[in-house]
């Protein structure tokens, strides 16, 4: 059951209840010098580091995305090493955006 901000228009009165969405309507229905506030809704985001978490199970399965996402944010968080096969494609990129930098024309 959802949390309600009620706001009496006689009094000045602001305050919470607890309710169903049923009960609520009626509620505001008996009694229409009362009115609902608007209010935020609860958002959670970002709440603790998911490489601590202690499921193994889950370790391994975001090590299996980092190693597959070699250049994304979750390997560098995971440590994941690249392959030399890897390192070496990474290397001979970086050197030819170096000379297509270096002459555009080529």
């Amino acid at each position: 059951m959802p949390t309600y901000i009620f706001y009496n228009k006689e009094t000045e009165e602001v305050w919470e209840d607890f309710m169903s969405i049923n009960q609520c309507e009626i509620f505001l229905a008996d009694n229409p010098h009362i009115i609902r506030r608007p209010v935020a809704p609860k958002i959670v985001a970002g709440v603790g580091d998911r490489t601590k978490n202690k499921d193994s199970g889950w370790n391994e399965t975001l090590a299996k995305i980092a190693e597959h996402h070699p250049n994304s944010a979750l390997s560098q968080q995971m440590g994941v090493e690249n392959s030399v096969k890897q390192t070496k494609v990474k290397q001979a990129v970086e050197k030819w955006r170096k000379s297509r930098a270096q002459d555009p024309d080529a």
